[in-house]
Formats: structure tokens, C-alpha cells, sequence
């Protein structure tokens, strides 16, 4: 394509293009997660993390309407601002408000934000890649690249991984920003989007947002010779605007960090999450067998082999980039720096070992907020969007040569499919076995019963391996938003040690430490499953040897107790 050839919008314009974009997007999102979209509101991809910001999403609905306690989760009871023990997902929460007023499940709503999610990002990076491109062909690769294949498999079941539309916009908006200040025309508009992309990502997890910035200054610092002193004016606006952005949306998660001075993660926290670009996740249909490294989910540290597609269209689009100079020299520098840079900081740092020397070390050490970013391996989506970017380069490389033997259209058409299928194909893996969700029928009960007590499920810490007691307590929280009581269980990306001592404290029930405890933070109510021979709470399940506790009834297999007064 010849340099600087203007964006052909066809006779439908941009409203049919956009249409077209997410119709092509939420097709792809859908049957790479299929049967997600059959089961909507009865189950999960993962048992674990979905029912927790299922939970999440929910509570931000629930509480929008008093902002004031917005972050006062019923989670961990009595601690308080519980919500900013993990993301906080709001962004996503209120851009899907509606599906709670049609009467969608908690896990329904979350179901349908993650193929969101998949779309919006895939649409935001197809975006990126046609403005700097002005390539469809090129878009479309940006797009399936950034948003599908092997990373966003692997992260399919976090989604506030998977809604990121946020780092390709504010990519976007500043090269457009770049272009304007060549052109001298008016910069307020993308100065001001870059603030409200990056703000609007923050508000769904710091981490995608930390990297909407750092996605934004590289392409501005590429970009740099682009700007007069109106644009370099611009371009500290936008950025310290959005800094600005974040730092206001993070004063509940400073507030926990100056209540808990052990709230934030150490350099040995992070040395199994730098990301392993040799192997891929052994779930993957193509490649699972042969770089999964035959283990069993989760795998760490995460293994984000890129696919051969990306690899090898990437390569062909570096170097017949460079050689065409000019504008698509230019194209190519971003897209190296948005991989170099998305690539160096994903390998994280560790305590041990060679990571220790990795870059990322001097983020961790000096950086304001450095320490509170652990999933390094997540920096990759940077890397994701420069190599699709490189890749769309080289396939639009691929369509030129094609036009000699075939028509354009059909040149163009066929590159696109075999180039977004082989991303997308090398991604997949087959989602037959969902995850069952829902609430059960003594939490429906627990929603009926007057009051406004807390209720504590049961077990807590005890009878197994404490990684899969706090695993479990997903599930927990998931259930209480049938009743949304303050609860002493919790489960988030931060345990408090009040949650550990009370799953000490509580092993004595029905005795006086146990129930002086309880009484004081306010529950008023406890449900016993079926519990082991050996497990601390056999005697809770008679209600004559439950005593002082009360039997408010049986629901299902679970009894439900009621504390005596104080």
C-alpha cells in the first residue's frame, strides 16, 4: 500500500464499518469460548475467579446508588473497604447495569462482560491498527492478535484481564494526537481522550490501566518528533491527566495499604508470575501437547508462547516495513518498541534466579505503585498489541503480492481469514467441562429472614490444605449475593490475617470463643454443610449438641443456626 494512502471508507461509511467490526468480534468471542454462551447464567469457565468478580460486579451494582460505601464490600467482615483488596471492576459494572435490570444471574452478568470484553478489546485494537495502518487487513490482525490466541485464552476467565479495549484506544488516540500536531490542527480532542480511556480503565483494574498509560507514552515518545510545543504541551496534559486519573481512583487502595502495612506484595511474590514465552497454556488444542509441558492448570510461570502465525507475519512485516521507509518505517519502530518494551516488563523480576536482574526490578523497587502490580506476566498484552501490529504489517505485505494473480478484494479477503484463523486457531482450546454455578436454597432463605445480622459459612481453614480452603471460599462469596449480609469469609487477590485468625477462632464452635467472637463483629447466623468424622465441626450437625446455637432449619443439606443473643 503507498505511503500515506488516505483511509477508504467504502460508500457505507464509518458507522457500517464499525457494525460490521463488533458484529465480526462478538462472533469470533463467542465461538472461542463456546458453550460460555449457552450456559450464561448457570455457569463458569474457571470454578474459582469468575464466581468471585461475578460477586465483585454484583456489589458495585448494589451499592452505586451510595458511593460513600461503595468499598465497604460485605466481604471480610468487620474489616472495612474490602472491595480494594482486589480490582474493583467498576468500569465494567456499570457499562453492564442493564443486564441486572432484565433479571440476568451474577454469573450471567459476568459471562456476558467477558465476551465483552473479548469483543470491545478485539474492535479497540482493530481500531489502532487501521489508523496506523490504514490497512483493514492489518487492522483485522491487530485486532485478533491483541484480543484472541494463546494469552487471551489463558486469561479468559479473569475478566478484568480480559476487558482491556482501554490500551489500544489511548494508543490510538495519541498517534491520532501525533498526526493532528504534524497537521497543526486542534489536539483538545484526543488530549482528553487518553484521560478518559486510561481513567475508564482504571476503574476496571490498575493493571490494564497501568498499562492504557504506558501504551499511550510509547506511542507519544515514537511519535515525538511528530509534536511541535503545542504537542508536547498536549501530551504531558494527557498523561499527567491520566496519572492524575489513577491516583484519584486509587485512594481507597492507598487508604488499605496505610491501614495494613502489609498490604502490598514482596519481590518473592512475583517469582513465579514473569511470563514463559517458550511454552504454551497445556489446555491449547494445537499446541498443548507439544509446548504445555504436559502439566495440569494452573501453570506457572505462564506460558505465553505467541504462536507461530504472529511469529513469522510479524518478522515478514518488520522487514518489508523497514525497506518501504517512510510512514511504514514508523509503523514499524511502534510496534517494536510496543513489543520490546510489553515483553521486557512481562518477564517480571524474583528475589532468585535470573530474573532478579530483569528490568522490571528497578518498576518493583522505585516506581510509585510498583509493589502493587504481581502478575507481571499481564504487561504482555503491550507486547500483543506491537506484535499485531508488526504482523498486520506483513499480511498486508502478503495481500500486495496476492494482487497480482487475484482481485483485490478477494486478495484481501483471503489473507484476512487464513492470517485472523491461524491466530485464533492457535489459541483454542475446547471448553467442554463449564463450571456449575449458583446460589443455594439456604441463602435464599438467609435473603427472607429479617434482620440485618452477618452469617458465617462453614468450613473455614480447616479439613484439607489451606490452598484449596481459600479456593473454595469463592463460592462463598459468590452465594451471598443472593442475600449480600456481611460475611467473615471472603475471597480476593488479598487475605487479611483478620480472615486466618477467625478461621482459628471459630474451630471452637459451639464454644464461648467462638461464639464471643462472632457476637462481636455481628453475625448472627451459620451454615453447616455436611462436615467429615474429623472435621471441628462435627457437632454441629445435631442440633442437640449445636446448643447454645439455635436450628433455624434445614435447606437442602445444609443447616442453618441462629446465634443466641447477646
Amino acid at each position: 500500500m503507498a505511503e500515506g494512502a488516505p483511509v477508504h471508507r467504502g460508500r457505507w461509511g464509518l458507522p457500517a464499518e464499525v457494525a460490521i467490526v463488533l458484529l465480526v468480534t462478538a462472533f469470533v468471542a463467542v465461538l472461542t469460548t463456546w458453550p460460555l454462551a449457552a450456559h450464561l447464567n448457570h455457569a463458569a469457565d474457571d470454578p474459582f475467579d469468575p464466581r468471585f468478580q461475578a460477586w465483585t460486579i454484583d456489589w458495585v451494582q448494589h451499592a452505586i446508588a451510595h458511593p460513600a460505601h461503595l468499598y465497604d464490600a460485605n466481604i471480610f467482615s468487620p474489616d472495612r473497604a474490602t472491595l480494594a483488596y482486589s480490582d474493583s471492576l467498576i468500569g465494567v459494572a456499570v457499562l453492564v447495569l442493564p443486564l441486572r435490570w432484565f433479571g440476568m444471574t451474577p454469573i450471567g452478568v459476568l459471562n456476558v462482560a467477558v465476551l465483552l470484553g473479548f469483543t470491545l478489546s478485539a474492535a479497540a485494537a482493530y481500531a489502532f491498527g487501521k489508523v496506523v495502518t490504514r490497512s483493514v487487513v492489518a487492522a483485522c490482525v491487530t485486532g485478533a492478535a491483541f484480543a484472541f490466541g494463546e494469552f487471551g485464552t489463558y486469561e479468559s476467565a479473569h475478566v478484568q484481564t480480559v476487558f482491556r479495549p482501554g490500551v489500544a484506544l489511548a494508543a490510538t488516540a495519541a498517534w491520532i494526537l501525533a498526526d493532528r500536531a504534524e497537521s497543526h490542527r486542534r489536539l483538545w480532542t484526543p488530549t482528553v481522550a487518553v484521560v478518559v480511556i486510561a481513567a475508564w480503565q482504571c476503574s476496571m483494574s490498575f493493571y490494564t490501566g497501568a498499562f492504557t498509560l504506558a501504551a499511550a507514552i510509547v506511542v507519544l515518545a515514537v511519535r515525538s518528533r511528530s509534536l511541535d510545543r503545542r504537542g508536547v504541551v498536549a501530551a504531558v496534559v494527557a498523561v499527567g491527566g491520566a496519572g492524575a486519573g489513577a491516583l484519584l481512583l486509587a485512594l481507597p487502595y492507598l487508604g488499605r495499604h496505610a491501614a495494613i502495612p502489609g498490604f502490598h506484595w514482596t519481590i518473592a511474590d512475583l517469582r513465579l508470575e514473569g511470563a514463559d514465552f517458550l511454552h504454551v497454556d497445556s489446555r491449547v488444542a494445537l499446541w498443548g501437547g507439544a509446548l504445555g509441558r504436559g502439566r495440569p492448570w494452573p501453570q506457572f510461570p505462564p506460558p505465553l508462547f505467541p504462536g507461530l502465525t504472529l511469529i513469522g507475519l510479524g518478522l515478514a512485516g518488520a522487514v518489508t516495513g523497514w525497506r518501504d521507509g517512510g510512514r511504514r518505517r514508523r509503523v514499524v519502530i511502534t510496534g517494536l518498541v510496543l513489543l520490546v518494551v510489553g515483553a521486557t516488563a512481562a518477564l517480571g523480576t524474583s528475589d532468585s534466579g535470573w530474573r532478579q536482574y530483569a528490568p522490571y526490578r528497578l518498576v518493583f523497587e522505585f516506581m510509585p505503585g510498583g509493589q502493587a502490580l504481581r502478575a507481571t506476566f499481564r504487561a504482555w498484552m503491550l507486547g500483543l498489541l506491537g506484535l499485531g501490529l508488526l504482523a498486520g504489517i506483513g499480511a498486508d505485505a502478503a495481500v500486495s503480492r496476492l494482487r497480482s494473480v487475484l482481485r483485490p478484494a478477494l486478495a484481501t479477503a483471503l489473507v484476512a481469514l487464513v492470517a485472523v484463523g491461524g491466530v485464533v486457531a492457535e489459541g483454542y482450546r475446547h471448553r467442554s467441562h463449564l463450571a456449575p454455578v449458583g446460589v443455594q436454597p439456604v441463602d435464599v432463605a438467609l435473603a427472607r429472614l429479617p434482620g440485618r445480622g452477618g452469617v458465617l459459612y462453614l468450613p473455614v481453614g480447616g479439613g484439607g490444605p489451606a490452598y484449596l480452603s481459600i479456593l473454595a471460599e469463592a463460592d462463598v462469596v459468590y452465594r451471598t449475593t443472593a442475600h449480600r449480609r456481611p460475611t467473615p469469609n471472603g475471597y480476593s487477590g488479598y487475605f487479611p490475617d483478620s480472615y486466618f485468625r477467625m478461621t482459628q477462632i471459630v474451630r471452637s464452635l459451639p464454644g464461648q470463643p467462638g461464639l464471643k467472637y462472632l457476637q462481636s463483629i455481628g453475625t448472627r447466623y451459620v451454615v453447616v454443610p455436611p462436615v467429615p468424622p474429623d472435621s471441628p465441626w462435627v457437632s454441629l450437625m445435631t442440633p442437640d449438641t449445636a446448643a447454645p446455637l439455635r436450628l433455624v432449619g434445614r435447606y437442602g443439606s445444609d443447616l442453618l443456626y441462629e446465634l443466641p443473643p447477646t
